[in-house]
């Protein structure tokens, strides 16, 4: 009875023993293993899902199970098995090859047509005129961006084909995305600073015809180094302005919105620059520019300077009540005095444009609120300074200069010549 009793647990025993090969085995299937991955000629963003988009190959130690490889524009899944082995959810877009994961990438090419602006495919740089770019195939969604525009997406097949989701913008030929053009006419009235269309072409001034990609909305039109604003264009060339104040379409043609600026800088007889309005100025002068349009700089003195916004029906507000205030259509400057005490040097000190080069103990009047004035000091490059709100100054080379109050005080020290023994010569 007790050998049938101990046979009986044997068995028992035996399972015990073979418990731990079968534990390791299953721990080796749960174990990570590395996956390469190989995006061929694409040279554009990917990532795993919790993971930051990368470029070019890589590797990753991934367990069983799905994973999900994202895009800027799509995405697809595929499997890894126990061994490592890879297995593709999207045929087209990518291969499992053994442990690796092989994009499928193709090339296609931009065919611009008459339009000679920037645009940017969100999986390449910045691009001008033709191009050949490589793409992963059977996904969609590839955003462009044209001219600063919102531009438009496309589609890619397994085979490489192509198909524009904007009819108007673009269309595939095969493996070719072959852009539309219209033309506009951009019509600036009475405003004679510069205006920048976007990346369609250079800051321009007058009257231009320009050509652009119809269909997309958004196009940026800088004006004088403001904000601007934005505009569309249909299929049909027709255009829209998203800023009723500043500009109008009237069919093909955009038309700028003008009002008087009245500039009043008070005391300070330095060169104020209005941003890309027009050139250096110093006095009381009346200025065109386009209402409707938030912080148009102002230069002051070659210091950081201040910006201001124009108002739909033309009225001024400015963004730096301690260097300039606002009153109907006119911008006032305020003033405080700076006192410069150049103590022993006795060499000449330029302020910026604030005024002549100087010599000596001056008081100069100038805007507060700004930084980085200049102060030429002989030949050298000088330093910068800041004004605070109160007319305070600081120095901002504190081994050149020091602020005290309102006064900027230079800091100087003695060069001696060598001296010579007897008979030697300066060479």
């Amino acid at each position: 009875m007790w050998r049938k009793w101990f046979q009986r647990a044997t068995p028992s025993t035996g399972s015990i023993r073979h418990a731990r090969p079968r534990l390791e085995r299953l721990e080796d299937r749960l174990a990570p293993a590395l996956v390469s991955i190989d995006p061929g000629l694409f040279v554009g963003d990917y990532a795993l899902t919790g993971t930051g988009f990368i470029q070019g190959p890589s590797n990753a130690n991934l367990a069983a199970g799905t994973y999900t490889m994202h895009f800027r524009n799509d995405s697809f899944q595929f499997d890894v098995d126990a061994d490592g082995n890879v297995t593709s959810r999207n045929q087209g877009a990518a291969l499992g090859v053994g442990n690796s994961l092989v994009f499928n990438s193709v090339s296609i090419q931009v065919d611009s047509g008459a339009y000679t602006g920037g645009y940017r495919p969100g999986f390449a740089g910045a691009r001008e005129g033709p191009a050949t770019l490589a793409v992963v195939a059977n996904l969609g969604n590839y955003q462009v961006g044209v001219g600063g525009s919102s531009g438009f997406t496309f589609d890619v097949d397994s085979n490489g084909q192509i198909t524009s989701d904007n009819g108007a913008a673009a269309h595939g030929d095969g493996s070719i995305l072959v852009f539309h053009t219209s033309t506009i006419r951009v019509d600036p009235g009475a405003y004679s600073g510069t205006w920048r269309p976007g990346e369609i072409t250079f800051g321009q001034d007058g009257v231009q015809i320009l050509t652009l990609v119809p269909g997309l909305s958004n196009y940026p039109m800088g004006v004088g180094g403001s904000s601007g604003f934005t505009y569309n264009v249909d299929a049909n060339g027709i255009i829209t302005s998203n800023n009723a104040a500043a500009a109008s379409g009237s069919g093909t043609s955009l038309l700028f919105h003008t009002s008087i600026l009245h500039v009043d800088p008070g005391a300070f007889v330095g060169t104020w620059r209005p941003g890309e309005i027009t050139f250096g100025q110093d006095g009381i002068q009346d200025l065109v520019l386009v209402p409707g349009l938030s912080n148009d700089p102002m230069r002051v003195g070659r210091s950081t300077g201040f910006t201001y916004d124009v108002a739909p029906d033309g009225s001024v507000t400015s963004n730096n009540p301690a260097a300039a205030f606002g009153a109907g259509n006119s911008l006032f400057f305020h003033t405080s005095v700076l006192h410069v005490d150049p103590g022993a040097f006795t060499g000449t000190w330029r302020p910026g444009e604030i005024s002549f080069g100087q010599d000596g103990i001056q008081d100069l009047i100038l805007v507060p609120g700004l930084n980085n004035y200049p102060m030429g000091v002989g030949r050298a490059p000088g330093f910068t300074f800041d004004i605070a709100n109160d007319g305070t100054v600081s120095s901002d080379n504190p081994d050149a200069a020091t602020g005290v109050g309102n006064g900027l005080f230079f800091r100087t020290t003695v060069i001696r010549a060598p001296t010579l023994a007897s008979g030697d010569q300066v060479k």
